[in-house]
């Protein structure tokens, strides 16, 4: 049996920590400054900045070394991007070479 982890990294709940932290950075904002919302989406990370990228290798990788988790589900991964979802692929794949991906479209 695996342990496949959903993971939604492309919003955040409430209350969103990150914006105790930096909004302006780990948040999308449009031209006007404000959030914008969608697939259900109470406010989307910027998850293409170098740091949320980091942030979500680092912490999928903790899952694997700390709990034995054998992949993650991304949920809404197209939200997240074909490049970023390749650059996680990488790292993850460093930490466990047989890590399951799975990118929900």
């Amino acid at each position: 049996m695996a342990v496949v982890l959903d993971v939604v990294y492309n919003h955040v709940g409430v209350p969103p920590h990150l914006m105790a932290i930096d909004s302006l950075y780990y948040f999308e904002q449009d031209s006007l400054g404000t959030w914008p919302t969608g697939a259900a989406a109470a406010m989307t990370c910027a998850r293409a900045r170098p740091m949320a990228k980091r942030l979500i290798i680092d912490s999928c990788s903790h899952l694997i070394e700390a709990y034995g988790v054998d992949g993650f589900r991304f949920d809404l991964a197209e939200l997240i991007g074909v490049e970023v979802l390749k650059q996680i692929e990488s790292e993850l794949k460093r930490v466990k070479p047989g890590v399951i991906l799975i990118a929900e479209p």
